[in-house]
């Protein structure tokens, strides 16, 4: 196997599958590993399938609601947050809306755009 950037991602050769048309089928796939043979998370990471269930506040301290839901798009990941009184609002998980996740605390600390949660 080998492997090299590739516009943003990967490109993935495998020694198994040998033609352009046997690769094509594998086109936009993922690879999964079970969870111990994955390198150990450094300090505050999480897996993107431990974010569900995760508590959601804003910088003030302030409850805005759990993650539901992680969708992930071509833009980056967005979470879904379910908010404590009904109804939900999608935030991206990017640097410029969170600010911390305390990965022990099951905390995702935001700070969305201005008027998103009015």
């Amino acid at each position: 196997m080998e492997t090299r950037p590739f516009k943003g991602g990967l490109l993935i050769r495998f020694d198994q599958i040998v033609d352009r048309n046997s690769a094509e089928l594998w086109r936009d796939r993922y690879l999964l590993l079970p969870l111990s043979e994955l390198e150990p998370l450094r300090e505050n990471e999480v897996y993107i399938h431990e974010l569900v269930g995760m508590r959601v506040v804003l910088e003030s301290g302030e409850e805005l609601g759990v993650v539901s839901e992680v969708y992930e798009l071509p833009q980056g990941l967005a979470l879904d947050v379910a908010r404590g009184g009904g109804g939900s609002v999608v935030l991206s998980f990017s640097h410029d809306v969170v600010k911390q996740v305390r990965a022990r605390d099951r905390v995702i600390e935001v700070e969305p755009p201005a008027g998103m949660l009015d």
